[in-house]
């Protein structure tokens, strides 16, 4: 995924709390001598549709 045209990378985990099962997404960008991280954290049954809304947002960040 690139974010201000710059390469970026993503870490995705699953876990279990308290008998809800949940998916993680981890997502780094270096932009220049700054790294943003992006975290988001949903429910197993929601996370792949509302990830993928919230990697589509990722797109309109921009920097001069």
């Amino acid at each position: 995924m690139r974010i201000n045209q710059q390469e970026s990378y993503e870490v995705l985990a699953a876990y279990s709390y308290f008998g809800q099962d949940y998916e993680v997404s981890v997502i780094f960008a270096n932009i220049g001598d700054l790294q943003l991280r992006f975290r988001f954290v949903a429910r197993k049954a929601d996370f792949e549709a509302l990830h993928r809304a919230f990697r589509a947002s990722l797109f309109s960040l921009h920097w001069r």
